[in-house]
């Protein structure tokens, strides 16, 4: 089918534009990925691998750091569509607050 697809590659993520099953062109991407998630999860806990990093991510509260719709708005935005969980700015709450 045809659409946009996010492709996950290890260390980064290719955004491709799919035409059909057999013809696709690769439209952008990102070097934020997997190896950025480890990296910067082992300079920053003392997890022992990328499965403990897992582990510790599903147990945490992102929105302690990242900076979500709700707390710019107050809610939801609803002239755009937007839910009030949505990450607007991921680690936006950083730079304001203590951890």
């Amino acid at each position: 089918s045809s659409g946009i697809n996010a492709e996950y590659g290890g260390s980064g993520v290719s955004i491709l534009k799919v035409h059909s099953d057999s013809k696709f062109e690769r439209v952008g991407g990102t070097a934020m990925g997997g190896g950025t998630f480890w990296g910067l999860g082992s300079l920053l806990t003392n997890a022992q691998g990328f499965d403990e990093l897992l582990t510790l991510a599903e147990e945490g509260d992102s929105s302690a750091v990242d900076l979500l719709v709700k707390d710019i708005y107050g809610g939801s935005y609803e002239a755009m569509g937007l839910p009030g969980d949505l990450v607007a700015s991921s680690f936006g709450k950083a730079a304001r607050s203590r951890i």
